[in-house]
């Protein structure tokens, strides 16, 4: 499982175990502290001051039929993690992360201008929640006025051409609407595109909604229907150039980008020359730069 993206890093989970690591240099590291039931995370990101790699997460606490969340940052390299202090710009903000957020391998934030920015969620009000990585404090920042936010719509944030993007698609639309912030100082958004869908979903006996992950480089974006195999490419302008082939066996689309980077980092132990992946025992490496994984892999929450 997927938790993150972050400068060539990866954070996963795999059997039980929680690592980072950086395919193309072999190099991984162990966060047992993340193993710990009702721990989500929510969040990874480098920190621009320190350049340290820190992992953001919540613990939710029971109070009867409800939940209340505290949020931690785990340094990767540290054996210990902080509980940090909720700063908000409101009660309001406050009262939505004692909700919790969702998990990042659903639902991953955008890092831009020093911030995570998670896409609109009911639990926050339909708005835009805003964690300000140095002084750590949240904030919320409106969606855009034309998108509309029920429990059967679907929002992604990503990142377009340095800028802040979002689309939103309501229940078995047709049709992907994609805003950008085009002034992130006065929170001015802009509507960009329409995307076409050419889904066609099998019959469901309960209606599922269509849930897309939209991934955006360099003027291109997939879209991938959650419910199947189907990746839509399409350009810059929006228009469609095709499907792209992902039908093979166990190929799965996530939200999650990564950018390939050979930087070594003391705080990564580097992969054994043997075949053996020490901070992973049932992953393999290949000669290659994949990864092979046995074949009795069971991929668990």
């Amino acid at each position: 499982m997927v938790h993150g993206s972050c400068n060539g890093l990866l954070l996963l989970s795999f059997h039980r175990s929680f690592f980072v690591c950086n395919p193309a240099t072999r190099q991984g590291a162990r966060l047992p502290l993340l193993l710990q039931d009702g721990r989500d995370v929510v969040g990874f990101y480098q920190h621009a001051d320190s350049g340290e790699y820190r992992v953001l997460y919540h613990e939710a606490e029971r109070l009867g039929l409800q939940s209340r969340h505290s949020y931690y940052v785990l340094t990767v390299g540290s054996p210990q993690a902080r509980s940090i202090e909720l700063r908000t710009s409101s009660a309001e903000v406050g009262a939505g992360l004692m909700r919790g957020l969702e998990r990042s391998r659903t639902s991953p934030p955008v890092l831009l201008h020093g911030s995570l920015h998670w896409s609109p969620q009911q639990s926050q009000g339909g708005d835009i929640l805003v964690f300000d990585q140095a002084a750590e404090s949240f904030r919320r920042i409106s969606r855009p006025a034309e998108a509309s936010l029920t429990k059967d719509d679907h929002t992604q944030l990503f990142e377009m051409e340095g800028k802040l993007a979002m689309f939103c698609s309501p229940q078995f639309a047709k049709n992907l609407a994609v805003w950008f912030m085009d002034d992130y100082k006065e929170m001015r958004w802009v509507w960009k595109y329409w995307v076409k869908l050419s889904f066609k979903l099998a019959y469901q006996p309960i209606p599922l909604p269509l849930c897309p992950i939209v991934l955006y480089q360099e003027g291109d974006m997939l879209v991938s229907e959650e419910v199947s195999d189907k990746v839509l490419h399409c350009d810059k302008t929006g228009k469609s150039q095709g499907p792209v082939d992902c039908s093979a066996r166990g190929t799965r689309v996530t939200p999650h980008m990564l950018k390939e980077s050979l930087v070594l980092h003391e705080f990564l132990q580097t992969q054994r020359h043997d075949g053996a992946c020490e901070w992973f025992s049932e992953v393999e490496f290949a000669d290659g730069s994949d990864t092979a994984i046995s074949a009795d892999e069971t991929q668990t929450d």
